[in-house]
């Protein structure tokens, strides 16, 4: 399944898909906070969208290929998902909030 499927209902932040599977406002501000920091830090460019699993509680982050967690940008985006996401999946790892260190 190619993501412009998945995303097809999303809603767009920064030209950055998102949706949340059962629409929880919780969750979408979770991610409009995400967003919207990852953007003002210059980092937008390495999302390509977000999806909340409500179900299973966790969102699912994807960055563009080649992105690690090493990387300066990819460690940043860690640190701020760890900030307003509850819990999320991002470069293989699952990651809660509060779970990275300081900024």
């Amino acid at each position: 399944m190619d993501d412009s499927y998945i995303y097809k209902d999303a809603k767009l932040l920064y030209d950055i898909p998102y949706l949340s599977r059962h629409n929880h406002s919780e969750e979408l501000v979770e991610m409009e906070r995400f967003i919207r920091t990852a953007a003002a830090e210059g980092l937008a460019c390495y999302l390509l969208g977000l999806s909340y699993d409500s179900n299973a509680s966790f969102c699912e982050i994807e960055t563009t290929q080649g992105l690690t967690a090493e990387d300066p940008a990819g460690e940043r985006l860690v640190q701020i998902a760890s900030l307003y996401i509850s819990q999320f999946h991002l470069f293989g790892a699952i990651g809660h909030r509060g779970s990275a260190g300081s900024c």
